[in-house]
């Protein structure tokens, strides 16, 4: 069977089979070699250049596509690589440029804040200068009003102290506004506050201020709270100063204190008391009294410390018992703000104006007063 391409797999199965079979293999032929002189190899020898041709043409031009592609690669890598230099040239001026502009504007921002700094320091000190000036000026014209108002306030200390009285221990005479035989009615000022008083200026040298006076029973002494807090009466009869002015005085400095008793036969003693004070308000104007000398014996110590009670307070057993008014203990034993009886020997018991410890509780006083005067001018 002559080769063909197409009938090359019978051949192969041919021989297949035969050798299956057992026979010998016999050498395969070639068909070039007996049919070298056929048409039919010289055909194939044609396509088989033909295919070489073509395989050739490809590789080159595979060649030429692969060499323009490199071409172009390297032409498009050299522009970059010039690109990229150029950009980075840009780069480096823009950034040099930009550092210039930056240190230039920052010295200019230097200078300005420089200029700026000295303007505000000048206009600073300026300032300062002109509010040291004005509170120099104020100073000035304080210490000049401070020292004007200084010597308005001691003339009118001197003028106050020469003309306005503070207590009886200052006054004189020819300055009474009603006169008496043992002093009369001067204006005092405790505070600065004018307050009418009457003022002893003869007994036991003089300085007293009368604070309580019986003499004739022509006063009401039985009276409520008000009235004793205030005062009422007359200064040159009976009258009762106020535990409000007997307060404000003794507070204001040491005060001694004095009692004057009359009997009806003119017999005349004293008690007298190194310290007296008389509370506040808060305190119901509670008495203070220490140091008991004098002629007529003690009828008042052992009150001490009580508070003053009238008919109209909370503890007014004593003072409605009693019918008057006084820093009552359990209950009295002098009772100067009772009733006054013109019978003062036979009076009743407990009720006059008494003091226990010289004619005891039937005998009501003629005459009392009750004076303080400061133990230091």
């Amino acid at each position: 069977m002559d080769y063909h391409p197409d009938n090359e797999h019978i051949y192969m199965q041919d021989n297949a089979i035969s050798f299956g079979r057992g026979s010998a293999p016999t050498k395969p032929r070639l068909n070039c070699q007996e049919d070298s002189a056929s048409p039919q190899s010289g055909e194939s020898i044609s396509k088989m250049n033909g295919k070489l041709r073509t395989i050739f043409a490809v590789m080159v031009v595979f060649v030429i596509v692969t060499l323009t592609l490199f071409g172009v690669q390297f032409y498009w890598i050299s522009r970059l690589d010039i690109r990229n230099i150029d950009v980075r040239d840009e780069t480096r001026n823009a950034t040099s440029t930009l550092e210039n502009n930056l240190m230039a504007a920052a010295e200019d921002l230097k200078n300005e804040s420089r200029n700026a700094t000295g303007i505000l320091e000048r206009n600073f000190i300026a300032a300062v200068n002109v509010l040291r000036d004005h509170l120099e000026n104020e100073i000035a014209n304080c210490k000049r009003d401070l020292l004007e108002y200084s010597n308005k306030a001691n003339a009118y200390d001197e003028r106050f102290n020469s003309t306005y009285f503070t207590n009886c221990r200052r006054v004189f005479a020819e300055d009474a506004k009603k006169r008496s035989e043992s002093g009369g009615v001067f204006d005092i000022y405790l505070r600065r506050n004018k307050t009418e008083v009457f003022c002893d200026l003869e007994t036991d040298a003089g300085g007293w201020t009368v604070f309580q006076r019986r003499m004739d029973g022509s006063e009401n002494f039985y009276r409520g709270w008000d009235d004793y807090v205030h005062g009422f009466g007359n200064l040159t009869g009976e009258f009762w100063m106020g535990l409000e002015t007997l307060h404000r005085m003794t507070a204001s400095s040491p005060h001694e204190m004095r009692v004057d008793l009359e009997a009806w036969d003119n017999e005349k003693r004293y008690a007298k008391y190194s310290t007296f004070y008389v509370g506040n308000l808060e305190s119901k104007y509670a008495i203070r009294i220490y140091g008991h000398s004098g002629t007529a014996a003690d009828s008042i110590s052992r009150e001490n410390g009580r508070p003053f009670t009238t008919k109209d307070t909370a503890d007014h057993r004593c003072a409605t018992a009693y019918q008057g008014a006084w820093w009552y203990g359990d209950c009295h034993e002098a009772n100067l703000n009772g009733i006054y009886y013109k019978t003062g020997p036979t009076s009743p018991y407990g009720i006059g104006v008494n003091w226990r410890n010289w004619k005891g509780y039937y005998y009501s006083m003629k005459r009392v007063e009750m004076k303080i005067r400061p133990l230091h001018l």
